[in-house]
């Protein structure tokens, strides 16, 4: 997966592959092997770093502008983490969101479970759908606050890259 993240003016292309708790990461080029395993809070992370070990606590702050806080040895920074699609989608609209929402799926997958349905009002982070893809299980979660308007996947049903398949109303 990609991702652009920015640290105010600083930006760093961010490119990850693997399987937890074993990743690589690519910063702007440059290969890191990381060990990630969550310490009883999905907040907070005990990493290996090419063999140093790192704590690492984290927030999302707005999912649907990709913001997250991210605390490592003392130090705070608000990131904007963007992946390809949402990159896409804000390069589109010109950073305006406007109209329904739709989840869709980032990957071919399964569909395993559904949290959502018609009429549920929901919040930015708000569970709506869990894919299986290449193993891993991903939970996809609402971007943006509003009211469930459709819900198209289906528990069991294989998807493409791209599917619709949550349609989230504004308010």
């Amino acid at each position: 997966m990609k991702y652009t993240v920015r640290d105010g003016e600083r930006v760093w292309q961010v490119e990850i592959a693997g399987e937890a708790p074993r990743w690589s990461l690519r910063i702007d080029g440059r290969a890191l092997d990381i060990d990630a395993v969550h310490l009883g809070d999905d907040a907070v992370l005990a990493l290996l770093v090419d063999r140093e070990s790192v704590l690492a606590h984290t927030r999302i702050v707005d999912a649907a502008n990709g913001l997250v806080d991210v605390g490592i040895a003392g130090k705070h920074r608000r990131l904007e983490v963007l992946d390809e699609l949402a990159l896409a989608a804000r390069a589109a609209t010109g950073g305006r969101t406007t109209g329904a929402a739709i989840l869709s799926a980032p990957m071919p997958g399964l569909v395993v479970a559904i949290h959502v349905r018609p009429g549920d009002r929901v919040t930015a982070g708000t569970p709506l759908v869990v894919m299986e893809a290449m193993k891993m299980q991903n939970e996809l979660v609402a971007e943006s606050a509003g009211v469930v308007g459709e819900v198209r996947a289906v528990v069991g049903a294989a998807v493409e890259s791209g599917a619709p398949l949550v349609v989230i109303e504004p308010e």
